[in-house]
């Protein structure tokens, strides 16, 4: 008997589930749908734990932590996107940063103001170990920008 109260308590908590996650979609949209979808294809390249594949492991947690609340809250949210490039140009000793510089190029306009950020902030990123995560931030600026001037 006990097995089968959990089993019906396991598919109606899952149904509820699907129900909500429906829900969700339909009040997405289509715009909010293709946003979530790629967030979640962004997010399966964040190493774990991120903070130690950083020369700047404090902003990585900030980033991260305000990344997990926001996509939990709101999960097609735009600005997920720059928390994204955010934390991508801050995993400066990933094995795959050069593919995280090349999802950040991906991202274009979303990844301007966190880079911005990194390139005005020169006192904190002035030390020989994010130095060249602003240098990184400049060079993607630079491209972003040129790519721009070419549509």
């Amino acid at each position: 008997m006990h097995d089968l109260w959990d089993e019906a308590r396991f598919k109606l908590s899952r149904s509820v589930k699907t129900e909500e996650m429906l829900e969700q979609l339909i009040a997405m949209g289509a715009e909010g749908i293709k946003a979530f979808a790629e967030i979640e294809r962004l997010t399966e390249y964040l190493p774990e734990p991120p903070h130690t594949y950083s020369s700047d492991p404090s902003g990585v947690n900030t980033r991260f932590r305000k990344f997990a609340e926001l996509r939990a809250y709101d999960p097609d949210s735009q600005d997920l996107f720059a928390l994204i490039a955010a934390l991508f140009v801050r995993l400066d000793q990933a094995e795959n940063y050069p593919e995280l510089l090349q999802q950040i190029r991906g991202l274009g306009e979303y990844a301007r103001p966190p880079l911005e950020e990194i390139v005005a902030n020169a006192d904190l990123f002035a030390d020989q170990q994010r130095g060249p995560i602003r240098d990184t931030s400049r060079q993607l600026l630079a491209e972003i920008e040129a790519t721009e001037n070419h549509h």
